[in-house]
């Protein structure tokens, strides 16, 4: 069926996204992800113990993100 083949393939297209979805899409986000551009910056200027310190952390805050989602 020509109609259905249509109506399944573009489904959504041209539509408005539903703010709630795109709300929802947001808060599965890390909040780490915010953060990855600056922490590119700061490898190159930081010690190898304070990198140690910095990647401690922000293994702990990637298993609380796992926790709670």
């Amino acid at each position: 069926d020509p109609v259905l083949a249509f109506t399944t393939l573009f489904a959504g297209v041209g539509s408005m996204p539903d703010p709630a979805a795109i709300r929802r899409q947001m808060m599965r986000r890390s909040v780490l992800d915010g953060v990855l551009t600056q922490l590119g910056a700061l490898r190159g200027v930081a010690s190898a113990a304070d990198m140690r310190a910095v990647d401690a952390h922000l293994e702990h805050l990637r298993a609380l993100e796992r926790e709670i989602a």
